[in-house]
């Protein structure tokens, strides 16, 4: 084992993953832990169900249980010299915003408890197209960023096209009904990135460039995508490849069809869902997801960035890597354990 790298003030770097209660929370915690153990001297996972975090806690993780109404505990969450905090909001229905807002304002008040009277750099993790106002999720998503940029300097904004991993969700569908469904016209496209390239741009701002005091990146906003441009034909041309049938057929949807299905999943038997997205995907993931969907159908998705290569020195990967990771999925067999 190496030696951890070290923050400003010479000790090993402290990091903060909030919203592990959550499936991006959690695997993003997770990720860090696996991938990039050695970076970190403590990385603490925040949960209001710490029994939600086992597995992350038997991988190293410290779990700081929190109270979103008690304002303390929220501040006990960042405090002992916290480098960094990993911002990812919370999914609970119609509290997102209060309580993000709520964990920003006790971010800075255990900055000032501290010895150096310095709160943590902070990392948001927010969707591409935020500034697009054109869902309430986006919109919120946009509020959470402004408020971060007027009470915390030493931010900076990862702005996350569509997630591959949120595919987990199809799963179900793809090995029932040998479809693959989004509420996307075939020749729709955008530009999917994997969570796994998410984390390794996180790790690469917080420890790879030894930018320890967010000073390199102190400020900005970047916006990370995939390495191509897909549409739902051709995500659904990797999937056949990978599980070796070929019969998997892209269908268009709509909105209330695709809402209806994952809301059935939270009655779902299948096991490997229920670990993934333990009582998920709740309201406010589901319209999350449809409001992403809804901004990829107005055209504004159909681009990629340079963001991620600049962050992690080369190309992300493209989304037959997430099928052939989880191919057993989707075609119905017991997918091997994470």
């Amino acid at each position: 084992m190496r030696t951890p790298s070290t923050s400003a003030n010479n000790k090993p770097i402290s990091v903060v993953v909030t919203g592990g209660d959550y499936f991006l929370g959690n695997a993003l915690a997770t990720q860090l832990l696996t991938k990039g153990k050695d970076d970190f001297g403590r990385l603490s996972v925040t949960l209001v169900h710490p029994e939600r975090g086992q597995r992350l806690k038997n991988a190293g993780a410290e779990l700081k249980q929190i109270n979103y109404d008690d304002e303390s505990s929220l501040v006990n969450a960042f405090n002992g010299d916290v480098d960094w905090v990993v911002l990812i909001p919370d999914p609970e229905e119609d509290t997102r915003v209060q309580n993000t807002k709520r964990l920003i304002d006790a971010i800075q008040k255990a900055g000032k408890v501290g010895k150096t009277d310095k709160a943590a750099n902070v990392i948001l993790v927010s969707v591409a197209g935020a500034d697009s106002k054109e869902g309430n999720q986006h919109k919120e998503f946009l509020d959470l960023e402004t408020y971060l940029k007027e009470k915390e300097k030493n931010r900076v904004v990862l702005r996350t096209a569509w997630i591959s991993n949120i595919f987990h969700l199809w799963s179900k569908y793809v090995a029932v009904n040998n479809k693959f469904p989004l509420t996307l016209e075939p020749n729709q496209k955008f530009a999917p990135i994997q969570l796994e390239d998410v984390a390794r741009a996180i790790r690469a701002i917080i420890v790879k460039q030894n930018n320890s005091d967010g000073a390199g990146h102190r400020g900005q906003t970047y916006t990370l995508t995939g390495p191509e441009q897909v549409d739902g034909p051709r995500i659904v041309e990797p999937l056949n490849r990978v599980i070796g049938e070929g019969k998997v057929e892209y269908v268009t949807l709509k909105r209330e069809e695709l809402e209806n299905y994952l809301r059935s999943l939270r009655d779902s038997d299948n096991e490997h869902l229920k670990n993934t997205f333990p009582s998920q995907p709740t309201d406010k993931q589901i319209q999350t997801i449809l409001d992403e969907l809804d901004w990829i159908r107005s055209g504004k998705a159909n681009f990629r960035t340079e963001d991620l290569k600049n962050l992690i020195g080369g190309e992300g990967e493209k989304v037959e890597e997430f099928f052939k990771r989880h191919s057993a999925e989707f075609s119905g067999q017991s997918p091997r354990k994470a």
